[in-house]
């Protein structure tokens, strides 16, 4: 397939452009000012959800440079792969695995937070971990490859603006979000499905350009990652529904954030090696959504159990957060509702 062949459409770019801005603005409809404080709450720190919180920001910052920088570095892959696996590590969780969160029975609380908060360090991370690692993994200065920086700056507005503007939404004016998230359910559907149909033959190209070295890192990294942060959840005495939600944030990859960012970060390369890094984005997501989706079908009955127990003690739920309880059904509806919209902004 030549070059041209992958050059992306006008329509393909700006349907691309769109999903960072959706992500923000589903994560702000979705995020509770009650929610997000109860992982603030004091507690001991090791057994604390923000010692969770500590941590994913620790790995977020320190160990996702050094997993592109220390596994690319061993591998002879091509520039475009290169790139791509290092969007991805450097753009974990997402809406995904807020939607898994309460597939899988992970705390559905907790994870929001992480992905809210680790969305925005993604945003600010990959700039500064391409200036310094761009030279040993694409042969190149940053300044030849990241957009300039009034550029970037206005991407990274256009990204934020809609996080306020949803959090505002979703504490004020709970009737209007409703009716917005019906509005945006089909149009999120359309997008993501027009995407994934136009990069078909792109994702085939990818296949047959990456060495089996890159196709081996492609399945075994995030599942690494996942591991990893699962196992600093029992280290620090996590419950499991904890230990899930740390092991899906950072195993799982923010794939609207990630294209989105290699579409609108990278004005200096060219658009058929930007079109290659978006579909190792997408099959990199592959190699953890589809074992992730396997749980998620085991524990099918079990949800809808959980389900219909939570409405069915709708008012006792109501009635216990009035009074400043955390009771396991309080945890249980919410969790379902979060589910509700989740599943309809993917």
């Amino acid at each position: 397939m030549t070059d041209a062949a992958l050059e992306m459409s006008p329509l393909l770019q700006g349907a691309m452009r769109s999903l960072a801005p959706l992500t923000m603005l589903s994560i702000g409809l979705v995020s509770r000012v009650p929610e997000i404080k109860q992982i603030f709450r004091p507690s001991p720190l090791l057994s604390a959800p923000f010692a969770a919180f500590l941590v994913m920001i620790a790995l977020l910052l320190l160990l996702a440079p050094a997993a592109v920088y220390a596994t690319l570095l061993a591998a002879n892959l091509p520039p475009f792969f290169k790139l791509g696996l290092s969007v991805v590590i450097c753009t974990p969780g997402g809406l995904a695995s807020n939607v898994f969160a309460v597939a899988v029975g992970a705390s559905v609380e907790l994870n929001a937070v992480l992905t809210l908060v680790g969305t925005i360090v993604s945003l600010l991370l990959l700039p500064a971990a391409f200036t310094l690692l761009a030279p040993a993994l694409l042969g190149m200065p940053a300044q030849q490859i990241l957009s300039p920086l009034p550029l970037l700056l206005a991407n990274l507005l256009s990204t934020f603006v809609p996080l306020p503007i949803g959090f505002a939404l979703g504490n004020r004016c709970p009737e209007f979000t409703a009716k917005l998230r019906v509005l945006l359910s089909p149009i999120a559907v359309a997008v993501v499905a027009f995407i994934l149909v136009s990069l078909i033959p792109t994702l085939a190209e990818a296949c047959t350009a990456i060495p089996l070295q890159g196709l081996i890192l492609l399945a075994l990294l995030p599942l690494v990652q996942f591991a990893s942060a699962y196992l600093i959840g029992v280290w620090m005495g996590q419950p499991p529904p904890r230990r899930l939600s740390m092991g899906l944030e950072l195993g799982l990859r923010d794939v609207p954030l990630a294209s989105s960012v290699a579409l609108t970060s990278f004005d200096g390369l060219p658009r058929s090696t930007i079109a290659l890094t978006v579909a190792v984005i997408q099959l990199q997501a592959l190699c953890i959504v589809i074992p992730i989706l396997i749980v998620a079908i085991v524990r099918l009955p079990m949800l809808w159990s959980t389900l219909k127990s939570g409405r069915a003690d709708k008012a006792e739920t109501k009635q216990s957060r009035e009074c400043g309880g955390a009771s396991v059904l309080g945890l249980l509806g919410c969790g379902s509702r979060k589910r509700g919209v989740n599943t309809a902004l993917m």
